[in-house]
């Protein structure tokens, strides 16, 4: 089932990202630290029904972020396509990638422009949440980077690899994918006020 706020992104991504988005920007750990494994199950089993579950603010925050990474998971063929997987290994270099991404089915394009918009602008808290590029990297990319047929040595071999590799498509996604960056949304009162429980000084 595909967002009526972007037709090129699925519910579940859209739903999962955009709740982060509002809820757990600032919060440590996101993305890194495990949700509750009934809850995720929860809300998986309603996108994949077609259904966008209520989210609760930031008690759902690492809830959704599993829910995300399992539908990513759980694909049968990783948004970098399996015939890619190499190539993508081998490249280095802002104008390799940007290549590389035309080279990929347009829908496989369009949703991970707008999972690595995302994650880009999470890496920018990192002094918050503790999730710079390298560490956001290591959470997704074996997710999307992965070959069709891997033994285990190999892809021991190739972990760095891909971290790597990710991270480098994060921290350049704007030349990568030669999209403009959108200017930063003036934020709303309540975002201004929200504080993450990751930020409370007890006294």
């Amino acid at each position: 089932t595909k967002s009526q706020n972007n037709p090129n992104v699925p519910l579940v991504v859209w739903e999962c990202v955009e709740h982060v988005r509002q809820f757990g920007m600032k919060m440590e750990g996101v993305f890194r630290k495990s949700g509750v494994k009934d809850r995720i199950m929860a809300l998986k089993e309603a996108f994949d029904a077609g259904i966008a579950p209520k989210l609760n603010g930031e008690a759902d925050v690492h809830n959704a972020a599993g829910c995300l990474k399992l539908w990513l998971r759980e694909l049968p063929e990783p948004l970098i396509p399996f015939q890619n997987y190499k190539a993508f290994l081998n490249a280095s270099t802002v104008e390799e990638y940007s290549k590389l991404i035309k080279s990929i089915p347009t829908i496989n394009q369009e949703l991970l422009s707008y999972l690595c918009q995302f994650l880009e602008e999470l890496s920018t808290f990192h002094q918050i949440t503790r999730m710079h590029t390298k560490n956001i990297a290591l959470v997704f990319a074996p997710n999307l980077l992965r070959s069709e047929v891997e033994d285990p040595m190999e892809a021991f071999q190739n972990s760095d690899k891909k971290i790597d590799t990710f991270s480098n498509i994060i921290k350049d996604v704007y030349p990568i994918f030669r999209i403009k960056r959108k200017p930063k949304q003036e934020a709303s009162k309540s975002d201004d006020l929200r504080t993450s429980s990751s930020q409370i000084a007890f006294v």
